[in-house]
């Protein structure tokens, strides 16, 4: 589930951040985890019952049969479809299946970097054309020692590499950022204020929780299962340095930016800076017991992507909001802007303005 979601790629991230600020995300949430979890089914009654037909034709057991990665898909998938009725036509449609699944998938990631890099340089946006067109033109060349000789091989390594460690690692750091460092009941009073909703324990004990010590569970055990690659000696030796290299390129990014973090924070010494980078003043305001309207004395920071001439017909547009005094008195919170009184409200009117 958390392969097939691709919580760890930042493409759900990138989605949500097209959406207005008071959008039910929690229906979306609901919705593609239910689908994804619905395909996972078909797809896996499906593989499964095609393993055991070829099995029962060639009376051997399924784990004679059963290949993973490309094998599954061009060998053992295609002997069983030329089975099948009308064979060629079943092949046909299995196979634009998978492009489309591909496509899907490869628009996602790249719109992701894409989006990365409008933010980062604003400028770009008014060349949208042209910088799809070089990713999509670096992609190409990326792609190309994968069509040669020793391609599959290199699949291999990065099919080992690139998505395991690389993004379940960053994956538990996020979570435990979220829900043990800026803290669970932060996190639900700003779902509370976005939805307009209370939100339940259950989603409290699994922000909290679940979701964090399941994933360092599932690490853990990722690395103790870790077997390095063997072809029967078909690769070179450096083949799973090369890999680990492959890996580390966006696990050392965690340790690089926050050693980066700690040194940019206010300070004067090594306690006050990394308190200062974990829990900086504007934003981490103590939270009253019993307040779920969630936090009002803090820079929100909205990044919403609004309707511009391009293949998505939106583009970015940064709100940032202050507010400097927070009140509360007698379970209720006031917000004052200097000399203009920001809230929610006005907030949302901005925001729409602006859309």
């Amino acid at each position: 589930m958390f392969y097939s979601l691709s919580c760890g790629f930042g493409s759900l991230v990138m989605l949500g951040s097209y959406n207005k600020r008071k959008h039910n995300c929690y229906s979306d949430a609901m919705i593609v985890s239910v689908a994804d979890t619905a395909t996972s089914l078909i797809a896996g009654i499906s593989v499964f019952s095609i393993l055991g037909f070829m099995a029962g034709q060639l009376d051997v057991g399924v784990e004679t049969v059963a290949q993973s990665g490309p094998g599954l898909v061009f060998v053992t998938f295609p002997e069983a479809l030329n089975q099948m009725p009308y064979p060629h036509l079943w092949a046909l449609i299995f196979f634009v299946m998978l492009y489309t699944l591909g496509l899907g998938s490869q628009i996602a990631t790249l719109e992701t970097v894409l989006t990365i890099i409008y933010d980062q340089w604003p400028m770009l946006r008014k060349k949208k054309p042209l910088v799809c067109g070089i990713a999509c033109v670096t992609c190409f060349f990326i792609g190309i020692p994968f069509m040669m000789q020793g391609g599959i091989d290199i699949f291999d390594i990065f099919d080992s590499y690139a998505g395991g460690f690389s993004v379940l690692f960053p994956a538990v750091v996020e979570c435990v950022i979220i829900g043990w460092v800026y803290g669970v009941t932060r996190f639900v009073n700003d779902t509370n204020n976005m939805l307009n909703m209370k939100v339940s324990v259950y989603w409290r004990s699994t922000w909290g929780l679940l979701s964090p010590l399941s994933l360092i569970l599932i690490l853990i055990l990722t690395f103790a299962a870790y077997t390095p690659l063997n072809h029967g000696g078909l690769l070179p030796e450096f083949a799973d340095g090369l890999g680990w290299g492959i890996a580390m390129v966006s696990i050392i990014q965690l340790p690089i930016w926050a050693g980066i973090a700690i040194y940019q924070a206010k300070g004067s010494t090594f306690k006050e800076k990394l308190h200062e980078s974990c829990w900086p003043a504007e934003i981490m305001v103590p939270v009253p017991v019993g307040f779920v309207e969630g936090p009002s004395d803090v820079v929100l920071e909205e990044l919403h992507h609004v309707a511009e001439d391009d293949a998505l017909g939106r583009k970015s547009v940064a709100v940032s909001v202050q507010s400097e005094d927070f009140d509360v008195e007698n379970g209720s919170a006031e917000q004052h802007s200097s000399g203009s009184g920001i809230n929610n409200e006005a907030f949302d009117q901005k925001d729409e303005e602006l859309r």
